[in-house]
């Protein structure tokens, strides 16, 4: 059951890294989340500027955004939580099998 366990959490942990959050870094520094997809494909986002006028509906698709950088303090903190479920299903198999 421990290896098991093990086993599949860093699969799991190999998968977050994989498939790792990303994010938007403008030139003020101001980070925005751009959700998750490969290392080898960052996401890109189409902007698009909706308008209602007199019933006219205006869209004006704007320059797209594409993720510029890993979410880094996102990812550690998904692979922390992977690794204390790791431990602590370590330590109840422990336990049960003494």
């Amino acid at each position: 059951m421990q290896k098991l366990a093990v086993v599949i959490g860093l699969i799991v942990m190999v998968g977050m890294v994989i498939y790792p959050p990303w994010q938007s870094v403008d030139s003020d520094n101001k980070a925005s989340a751009m959700g998750y997809s490969f290392l080898w494909k960052p996401p890109e986002v189409q902007n698009i500027a909706h308008a209602n006028l007199l019933g006219l509906d205006i869209n004006v698709k704007l320059k797209s955004t594409t993720a510029n950088s890993i979410d880094y303090g996102r990812l550690l903190l998904q692979e922390a939580v992977v690794a204390i479920v790791i431990g602590g299903l370590w330590v109840l198999g422990a336990k049960s099998s003494k």
